[in-house]
């Protein structure tokens, strides 16, 4: 028998398993509802193919010589498919060379509000040209068909810059990693043990955003104090990880942990609820994972002024505290539990049980199949 044609082409654009196997089992798994004859997942990246493949439905498309080949991978997939769905940090080049009857395919699920250039670049002649360059790029997102998001802060992220887009909750939630569980039980883990340290935790990966340096110096004030700093640096600069790694180490000795191994999802729960307080600068939208489970188990959080979390706690109501006050604070106010009024196992910004990602995602699919037949 002839195989049909897939209905939705997945492109995986980021060298990433933990989501993309997620995904990838949620759509495959028979109990969740989905045909996966109608899914096509494609990616540029060896190592993701070569862990997926046995999967059926994902296939390897060589990147070749830059943007220009990544263009016509997607837009000869594109013409055999009803919808493109992008994961990951999509390659703004890419996305000004598409064709504009292809725009109208796309939903993007977003990573980390990485939705333009940046004006801080490295590279000195993007960072000239990003004011230009973002303008055209916001042109071209406004002609995608909608946003994929996580949760309210993704939301405010995408409305901040490009208002009036739709946005669709695209779950990669997996039964094994239930934070409301976590968050059911009791709340501080450890509180009634004597002379244990107050746990830290800075940041979520080793990337700039997360401004380790800023923070691991603020807090340095505190270094005699019967404290333990915890850097995840389990991915992201390599270069940038050593140096946070090195400054953590400098600055706090035996009493910063330097975690780069990627913890078992389940692990990685209880180490979040462990933590008494949990540092999140980066102004973006990111590592919504940590941030949403940080929310749930009602922990501490420190977050900065001018960025999307402190807007998503304001709306939600919930309580935080921000990084540019760790300077003036004591040791007793900065370490002093927060009191959530409003339980934030039940806030929006809470992560979701796998089934409420389920249903969204035939929601999701039901309005846009019934929007192609409708176009038909």
């Amino acid at each position: 028998m002839e195989k049909r044609a897939p209905k939705y082409l997945h492109v995986l654009w980021q060298d990433d398993l933990k989501f993309f196997s997620n995904l990838i089992a949620m759509i495959n798994d028979p109990l969740c509802g989905f045909d996966k004859d109608e899914h096509l997942f494609i990616t540029p990246f060896v190592d993701v193919f070569e862990e997926l493949k046995d999967r059926g439905n994902v296939e390897f498309f060589d990147e070749g010589s830059g943007n220009w080949a990544l263009v016509h991978c997607i837009s000869s997939n594109a013409n055999r498919v009803d919808w493109v769905f992008f994961h990951g940090a999509v390659r703004k080049a890419s996305v000004l060379l598409l064709r504009k009857s292809i725009l109208k395919k796309i939903v993007w699920r977003t990573w980390g509000g990485e939705l333009f250039f940046s004006r801080e670049s490295k590279n000195i002649l993007r960072s000239l040209l990003s004011a230009p360059l973002n303008s055209v790029l916001a042109e071209r997102y406004k002609g995608f068909r909608a946003f994929g998001v996580a949760n309210l802060v993704d939301v405010l992220e995408v409305e901040r810059r490009l208002p009036g887009m739709q946005c669709f909750h695209m779950s990669y939630s997996t039964p094994d990693f239930d934070s409301l569980a976590l968050a059911s039980e009791s709340l501080h883990p450890n509180s009634d043990e004597e002379d244990r340290p107050v746990e830290i935790l800075v940041g979520h990966s080793g990337y700039e955003g997360d401004h380790h340096k800023t923070i691991l110096r603020k807090l340095s004030r505190f270094k005699n104090e019967n404290i333990r700093v915890n850097l995840v640096l389990s991915y992201g600069d390599s270069n940038y990880i050593e140096e946070v790694a090195e400054l953590g180490d400098r600055l706090f000795g035996k009493k910063c942990r330097i975690i780069k191994d990627f913890m078992p999802k389940a692990d990685y729960g209880r180490f979040l609820k462990s933590m008494d307080v949990a540092i999140l600068d980066d102004m973006r939208s990111s590592a919504l994972g940590n941030f949403s489970a940080l929310v749930a188990m009602e922990k501490s959080l420190y977050i900065n002024a001018l960025g999307v979390y402190r807007e998503a706690m304001e709306v939600e109501g919930l309580p935080y505290r921000l990084t540019d006050d760790i300077d003036n604070m004591s040791f007793s106010d900065f370490a002093s539990p927060l009191v959530y009024e409003t339980r934030g196992m039940l806030s929006r910004l809470a992560p979701k049980p796998m089934c409420c990602g389920v249903k969204r995602w035939h929601s999701m699919l039901r309005e846009l199949d019934e929007e192609a037949e409708a176009s038909l």
